[in-house]
This record gives C-alpha cells, sequence and structure tokens, in this order.
C-alpha cells in the first residue's frame, strides 16, 4: 500500500516537473524579455539614445517598413556579425538600395550606434521587441505562435541547425525552461557572435543552458542527441541536403522532432534565388527517412514538423 502511494505520489511529481503549460511558457517568457530589456537599456543609457534617434530617423527616410526591416537586418549582420568596417558597410549598403535615402545618408555615427546596440537590435529585428522606445514586446510577432507549435519539454535537449546569429536560440531560451540548446553554426564569424552573445546573456540570467556548435555543410557535429531539431529559413542554403539530412537523422533520438521553418517559393523570388518550392521541401526530407506530422502556416512563412521514422527501411525511404 505504501509502495503504492509512493509510486502515485511521484507520478504527480514527474508530470509538474517535466510538463510546462503554454500559458506559463508564455508568461516566462514575456517576464525574462522584459527583465532582459531593462538590463540593455540600463547598460549603456547615452547609447541608447542614439540608437532612439538611429531608429527615428531610419523610419523617417524609409517609409516602407518592410524595405526598412530588411535593410536594417542586412546592415546588422554586416556591421556585428562580420565586422566589416564603414566604408564597406556604406558601399554595399547603397550598391544594394540605390535609391533609398536612409542609406544615402547612413553615417559613421549610425554605424557605431549599431554596433555598440548589437543585442537589442538582435530581438528587434526578430521581432521580439518594437523598434520605438521603450522597446515594448512586439504584440504583432508570430514567435509566441511558433514557439507554442514547437511543444517544448522541459525535459527535451534541442538543436537549433544553421542559427544564424543565435537570436531565436536566446529567445527560446527565454522561455524559462532552461533547455540544453545547442545553437549551430557553420560560419565562424556567426559561431563568434553566437559565443559573445551567450557570454553576455551569463551576466544577466545565473544559467544559461545554450552551448555553441561550430558545424559542417554535412555534419551536424552534435556531441550528443536531441529530441528537438530546429531549421529557420536557412534549409535552401543547405548545398549538401542530402548529406545533412542524415546527420540530423543521426542526431535526432527515436522519436524526435525535426522543425523546417521556411518561405516556399510560389510564383515568383520574393526572399532569396535559393528558395524552393514545398513540394520539393517535402520530397527532400521524407526521403531521408522522416514522416511529415502537421504544419504551421505564418504569413509567408511554413513551420513543418516531421517525426523520426526509425522503422522505415533506407531502400523504401529512397525509393519513394
Amino acid at each position: 500500500m505504501i509502495r503504492l502511494i509512493i509510486l502515485i505520489l511521484f507520478s504527480f511529481l514527474s508530470i509538474n516537473i517535466m510538463s510546462q503549460s503554454w500559458d506559463e511558457t508564455r508568461e516566462n517568457l514575456l517576464y525574462n524579455a522584459s527583465s532582459y530589456r531593462k538590463y540593455l537599456m540600463l547598460k549603456d543609457t547615452e547609447s541608447l539614445m542614439r540608437i532612439e534617434s538611429f531608429l527615428k530617423k531610419s523610419r523617417e527616410l524609409e517609409p516602407d517598413q518592410e524595405t526598412l526591416d530588411n535593410m536594417i537586418s542586412n546592415l546588422h549582420f554586416s556591421i556585428s556579425c562580420y565586422n566589416h568596417k564603414y566604408k564597406k558597410v556604406k558601399k554595399l549598403g547603397t550598391e544594394y538600395y540605390p535609391e533609398s535615402e536612409f542609406m544615402r545618408q547612413f553615417s559613421e555615427e549610425d554605424y557605431n550606434t549599431m554596433k555598440d546596440n548589437y543585442e537589442l537590435l538582435d530581438l528587434i529585428t526578430l521581432g521580439l521587441y518594437t523598434d520605438q522606445y521603450p522597446y515594448s514586446l512586439s504584440s504583432k510577432t508570430n514567435l509566441y505562435k511558433e514557439i507554442k507549435f514547437y511543444d517544448i519539454k522541459r525535459t527535451d535537449t534541442i538543436a537549433e541547425i544553421g542559427a544564424g546569429k543565435g537570436d531565436f536560440s536566446k529567445v527560446l531560451f527565454l522561455t524559462g525552461f532552461n533547455n540544453l540548446i545547442y545553437v549551430n553554426e557553420i560560419s565562424i564569424s556567426l559561431y563568434y557572435y553566437i559565443e559573445k552573445n551567450i557570454t553576455e546573456l551569463k551576466k544577466v540570467f545565473n544559467s544559461v543552458n545554450l552551448i555553441p556548435i561550430k558545424g559542417k555543410k554535412k555534419k551536424t557535429k552534435l556531441p550528443t542527441k536531441v529530441n528537438k531539431i530546429i531549421i529557420r529559413s536557412t534549409y535552401h542554403h543547405f548545398t549538401d541536403k542530402e548529406e545533412m539530412l542524415t546527420s540530423i537523422y543521426e542526431s535526432l533520438y527515436d522519436d524526435g522532432d525535426l522543425f523546417i521553418r521556411e518561405a516556399p517559393l510560389k510564383d515568383s523570388i520574393e526572399y532569396c534565388p535559393l528558395q524552393i518550392k514545398e513540394a520539393d521541401i517535402l520530397k527532400t526530407i521524407i526521403n531521408k527517412k522522416f514522416i511529415l506530422q502537421e504544419q504551421l502556416d505564418l504569413d509567408d512563412y511554413v513551420i513543418f514538423r516531421f517525426k523520426k521514422d526509425s522503422y522505415k527501411p533506407v531502400e523504401e525511404a529512397i525509393d519513394n
């Protein structure tokens, strides 16, 4: 009888320890993101005033919000991640946006302002914060719907493959799970940028379970298997998709999930010349022993959830 009571009690505790409702997850994200924003705002108030003026100026000179978002994001990559000098950034920007008054007036002071506020810009360009003071949490972002779709449990180990700046992995950390998250990137410049961001994040939070991983074109290089692998808007950039998917398959536990977030090519190229059609995305992944479970449509993006098929013979997977 005592043994039965202990077993029931242990089962109850396990459920509460391992599970976390979406409401709790969202509440944790709002709290931690607000705390992080407060830290960034208090760290250098003079620099903060400059970023406020810079963003206001950018909106006045470039009224089209989509173009401006794209421009700021590209400048941010060039300045903060690739450490390009001002003259190179100015040259590349004016060549890419020849009609932009914003780029024509982009000054060295603007360059330094963006460089000094890279952490804040990370989460503004991702859509977590608004681009106007006091940089409140955005109510227009789809990030909450996206994170809910990933259905992350406390016991999950996660890897983001092709993580770029690592900003989304940072948001996953802010959900309060403190799961082990491998942040994979093949670009050495972006890898160092991710390392720098993790170091800064540790100044705000006691425990930061984010591990940067220098990946390869054909290998994830993950040190352990994980429950969930997330690829956000970089799958179409994979040059060796078949080999990489084989490595991803081997990096997942048998019941693991693979999430692919993409903007599939429709009638014309809108975002990137490497975009591919939805049917081609599905074909390449399913042929490598994954089963499509569901998908979430968000504006121009689709998130596919695949389950690892541990029982399908390799020959059958290739033939199909």
